[in-house]
């Protein structure tokens, strides 16, 4: 099963790696240069990610990221040895990341004591992070990672039905769609998530191309008011209803003041 959510996390980082540096670190990279080391050393085992970083003040060094689905005591070996060998590689600055995206409480080492040097990497909860700095990405990839953060005081199950439509706004292609949603299920099950998600691929009905339909284009700006009066319902502000929906912020306020009339008029 581990091996599903590494092709999943592989299959994805290589297009949102400098957005995921850019908002879980102090670094603020502009490109980057994916590198595949071999790692033989009486061991032979395959990185996660390797890149090669330029920051925004011109500064060049290697970024090693892991991501780990189950605590694993000996982490820091593993990360120390890693360092080592990439080292040796490249001969760069080195910075290593291990994000945890298991369920249960992070509880892992991230320094290794030596007698005459300390050795230590960056571990970081996405269970930590708040959902919405990935939800409001226009990249798919990176609106994936949203079902693997903090959702706060937000329900899961609107956190689900968000991801849901903020994939279904960035992908034209229903087969692009239903690839997301794969994955996303796939990711799902570190939360335990998988219910919702099942339940709102029912909603969405997923095998039908609703584009090809002659009366979309007809439909499309009624859809759009339906999608955002439920947003307003449900409570979702008017930053990310507009990041979701293209509408402008005048529109939803406008949107939001006529809801609240109709409101007034029925108590």
């Amino acid at each position: 099963m581990a091996q599903e959510y590494d092709k999943i996390i592989k299959e994805n980082l290589e297009k949102v790696v400098l957005q995921l540096i850019r908002k879980t670190t102090n670094i603020e990279p502009i490109k980057g240069e994916v590198l595949y080391p071999e790692l033989h050393y009486t061991i032979e085992r395959e990185a996660d990610f390797v890149e090669k970083i330029t920051t925004k003040d011109n500064q060049t060094f290697v970024f090693h990221i892991e991501f780990q689905t189950a605590n694993d005591k000996s982490i820091a070996d593993r990360m120390f040895v890693y360092a080592g060998l990439i080292y040796k590689i490249y001969r760069l600055p080195l910075r290593q990341i291990v994000f945890y995206i298991g369920n249960d409480p992070v509880n892992m080492p991230s320094k290794l004591s030596m007698p005459t040097f300390e050795y230590n990497f960056q571990l970081i909860d996405l269970q930590a992070i708040s959902y919405r700095e990935f939800i409001t990405s226009n990249i798919p990839e990176e609106v994936l990672l949203a079902i693997l953060c903090n959702f706060g005081e937000v329900q899961a199950e609107l956190v689900v039905e968000e991801i849901f439509i903020k994939l279904r706004t960035l992908q034209e292609s229903n087969l692009n769609f239903q690839r997301s949603v794969r994955q996303l299920d796939m990711l799902s099950l570190l939360r335990d998530l998988q219910p919702l998600i099942l339940k709102q691929e029912q909603k969405m009905a997923l095998t039908l191309d609703i584009k090809k339909d002659l009366r979309y284009q007809q439909g499309t700006e009624e859809r759009t008011l339906e999608i955002t009066l439920e947003m307003i319902k449900k409570g979702l502000d008017n930053e990310l209803i507009s990041e979701i929906t293209k509408l402008s912020i005048q529109d939803i306020e406008t949107i939001r003041m006529k809801l609240k009339s109709e409101g007034k008029r029925k108590q």
